[in-house]
């Protein structure tokens, strides 16, 4: 199988017939027809329309999806091999989920951690707080990560909210989002987590750093390191 990187070729991800699909282009903006159907790679999942996505490589070339089932009203990740075909030895046919009750309009984030395991970052809508799950290489959630395979923040969002999540070199894990608190006043935050999924006390004011300031809750939110 082919690897791609993000240099030797363009990875994005648009709603294809309510389905969620990464399209691959060669550097010259072209379709890529060894991806693939046609530079069209399919889950085969129902998604919602405004759904929020997240893509990323991991280091092998193989593609990770992160979206919303809109059938079951469910976060997951699908995986693709690099030449776009459905990578079946990952978790359960290739999808592997959250099991929690989201939002069909909620972001998703994805991000991989230097040992390979995954992290998918979105909002629990039954209790409008924001979460980070993780999975071990092979699809199936790490139970041993936060309580039982999950990390909450803790903080009130409204529904939907976008989310962002990141990777530190020292292993802590970075999610941001908006809040909606009487105090601090409303806005953007972020949290650290320690490497387990425990919340990191030590960082801000007992684990969360506040912007203060007003914000709209549809715009969308970024963290980087």
């Amino acid at each position: 199988m082919r690897k791609y990187s993000e240099v030797s070729a363009i990875v994005l991800t648009m709603i294809v017939l309510l389905v969620m699909a990464p399209v691959c282009y060669m550097q010259s903006g072209v379709l890529d027809p060894g991806f693939g159907a046609g530079g069209v790679a399919l889950p085969g999942l129902y998604a919602f329309e405004y759904s929020g996505v997240a893509v990323t490589l991991q280091t092998d070339g193989n593609i990770l999806l992160g979206c919303h089932d809109a059938a079951n009203t469910n976060h997951y990740i699908v995986r693709f091999n690099s030449d776009g075909t459905l990578d079946t030895g990952f978790g359960t046919g290739g999808f592997a989920f959250a099991g929690v009750y989201g939002h069909a309009q909620a972001d998703v984030d994805v991000a991989v951690q230097a040992d390979g395991k995954i992290l998918l970052a979105s909002q629990n809508r039954t209790i409008n707080n924001h979460y980070i799950a993780r999975f071990n290489t092979d699809g199936t959630l790490d139970t041993g990560f936060g309580v039982s395979g999950f990390a909450y923040t803790g903080i009130y969002g409204p529904v939907p909210s976008n989310v962002c999540v990141a990777v530190l070199t020292d292993g802590k894990i970075l999610l941001s989002s908006y809040y909606n608190n009487a105090s601090p006043p409303s806005g953007f935050y972020v949290a650290r987590f320690n490497s387990d999924g425990t919340l990191d006390t030590g960082f801000g004011t007992a684990g969360y750093a506040y912007t203060g300031l007003p914000s709209d809750i549809d715009a969308n939110v970024c963290v980087t390191l």
